[in-house]
């Protein structure tokens, strides 16, 4: 959010103009920069940590059992 909203008080206080690309570019940039912070800072956590978010990829790309999970067909009652 302080990405976004730092061309709008730069124009508020010092009155500099941001042109769109200007602005995008901007967003783009930092966001880039705190991805790689990101990434380059990920091997120094904890192996739980790191166990706990590769348990959660893993069941994100899980797909759905339908007759295991919710063993009913509710979607006319739902209509």
């Amino acid at each position: 959010m302080l990405t976004s909203s730092f061309p709008l008080i730069d124009q508020k206080v010092n009155g500099n103009t941001w042109l769109f690309q200007d602005k995008l570019f901007w967003i783009i940039g930092s966001s880039m920069g705190g991805t790689l912070l990101c990434v380059l800072f990920y091997n120094t956590s904890s192996r739980a940590y790191r166990d706990k978010m590769d348990a959660f990829f893993k069941r994100i790309r899980t797909p759905v059992d339908f007759e295991k999970e919710v063993k009913e067909d509710r979607d006319r009652f739902q209509l």
